[in-house]
């Protein structure tokens, strides 16, 4: 069973401000969350809605978790990871590529020049 956990770039002020938040999905008055489990017990950040991905339950070649909205090199391809309906994570499916052989480089939010 894979690991059900997302990610999304925070917009609170704090010291969190424009990181990479991993944790649950939650929502707020219509805001969305990553939640974390921290000292003080279960915290609420908010985040920009249109950056939320779920984690795919695979890790790239170096070891790190691939996301929805990562942008991995895969031999000569340059792709994003996206879900599709019912087949899994695009791009495992079409360009015969296993995660293993492939590179996190980035993601769509930070670095659409890539693209």
């Amino acid at each position: 069973m894979r690991e059900i956990l997302f990610r999304g770039k925070c917009v609170e002020v704090g010291i969190y401000h424009e990181r990479w938040l991993e944790g649950f999905y939650g929502e707020d008055n219509d805001k969305a969350l990553i939640v974390r489990n921290t000292d003080f017990g279960m915290v609420g950040y908010v985040c920009d809605p249109d950056t939320i991905g779920q984690y795919t339950g695979l890790k790239d070649e170096n070891g790190v978790k691939i996301f929805e909205g990562d942008i991995i090199k895969c031999g000569k391809y340059l792709l994003l990871v996206e879900w599709e309906d019912c087949t899994g994570y695009h791009p495992f499916n079409h360009y015969g590529c296993t995660a293993d052989e492939c590179e996190v480089i980035g993601n769509i939010y930070d670095n659409p020049e890539l693209m």
